[in-house]
């Protein structure tokens, strides 16, 4: 599972004293009323400085405890985040409350806790994933001995599920991430060229921890079975079809997220022909980097038997192709402005004429009604 995908592992103040001007024209009291004032207001509580020196060390100690937890694969991955959660938010509501660089200081520390402990969360999967492997192989050699598994045995792989669950729904976020940033970087070409490249990278590395993990699963499901069988035989049949209903479910979801990435770059890098002539370097950039990460798609599903439709590619165009298509497009373009422009004199002529044909009508009938006025009078006379 890791061929062609690399090594998983290789992932990873003061203002001085105030002087009253007018202080030679004040009352003899005045200064002992000022002294009397400036020692009560010393006195009195520095404002938020309490609350605020209260959450920094709050925040503290919340990121010691979520990067201790951090270091154990599975309180790291069910506790340690509420600690670390806990310590962002109060170290950055410490920061906005406090003026003072004692309290600023165990603010800053409590954030710093809380990110290390996000990244050595993060990282924990692929620091034990090895590790756990390892004790598989280790049990899959004594049931090799023994022909069984025995609850010792089992104990030692147990909690195995739960961190290659893990890994896998950690990897299959970040793929549909990647399916996101293309899509929202089509509108610019150099942009997209970028995030194409990057794709190459991140999308190697994601497969490739999947693969891995994938891997370590089926081998852990197999002493699964093994140890229902041992344990309680009646009901191995009706564990196998649980396992397997899981596993169809857990590769849909993955197959999904390399739909997405497919889909996506196909749509960003389908560009049109004023891309291709704007963009000459960018534009073959999108191509060959949008049907590379879509080699990868394609090894990725031979290996692990995922079922996946026809995935598309994107063709690309040749600059000079590029350009023809885009005169053309302007010829058409122009064509079609100068018909309309020639439908539109039409009926705008077509209009001024009914226009005035309808003013001829009035003014004939204005005409002949003062005609029927005179005809009368004459008649009388």
């Amino acid at each position: 599972y890791q061929d062609g995908f690399g090594d998983y592992q290789d992932a990873q103040a003061g203002y001085g004293d105030y002087q009253d001007p007018q202080s030679a024209y004040a009352d003899p009291n005045y200064a002992a009323q000022a002294e009397y004032g400036a020692a009560a207001y010393a006195s009195a509580p520095a404002g938020d400085q309490a609350p605020s020196a209260i959450l920094a060390i709050l925040a503290v100690i919340a990121g010691g405890i979520g990067l201790l937890l951090s270091f154990i694969p599975y309180a790291g991955i069910l506790i340690a985040g509420l600690f670390i959660l806990a310590a962002i938010v109060l170290g950055i509501l410490a920061l906005t409350m406090t003026r003072f660089k004692v309290k600023k200081g165990l603010a800053v520390t409590g954030l710093i806790l809380g990110g290390v402990a996000t990244i050595i969360g993060v990282v924990n999967p692929w620091i034990y994933t090895p590790i756990f492997s390892s004790a598989i192989e280790e049990a899959e050699a004594v049931r090799g001995s023994t022909g069984r598994v025995s609850a010792v045995t089992w104990s030692k792989v147990q909690q195995n599920s739960l961190l290659l669950q893990q890994v896998q729904a950690e990897a299959v976020s970040q793929l549909a991430a990647v399916a996101d940033r293309v899509i929202a970087s089509k509108a610019d070409v150099d942009k997209l060229a970028k995030v194409v490249g990057a794709a190459e990278e991140d999308v190697q590395f994601w497969l490739g921890m999947l693969a891995r993990s994938m891997a370590v699963q089926d081998r852990q499901q197999l002493l699964e079975l093994a140890r229902v069988e041992e344990d309680e035989p009646e009901l191995l049949a009706e564990h196998r079809e649980g396992l397997v209903a899981a596993r169809v479910h857990r590769t849909a979801r993955i197959a999904e997220a390399l739909r997405r990435i497919n889909e996506s770059l196909v749509e960003a890098g389908t560009l049109k022909n004023l891309g291709y002539v704007a963009n000459p370097i960018s534009s073959r950039r999108v191509t060959r980097g949008s049907n590379a990460v879509t080699d990868q798609v394609v090894e990725f599903v031979t290996h692990t038997d995922i079922e996946l439709d026809a995935l598309g590619r994107v063709a690309g165009k040749r600059w000079l192709e590029a350009a023809q298509g885009f005169a053309g497009e302007m010829k058409t373009a122009v064509e079609t402005n100068a018909v309309d422009a020639k439908q539109g004199a039409g009926r705008l002529g077509r209009a001024l004429q009914a226009k005035r044909e309808e003013r001829m009508l009035a003014k004939a009938e204005e005409i002949r009604a003062r005609r029927a006025e005179i005809e009368p009078a004459d008649d009388d006379a």
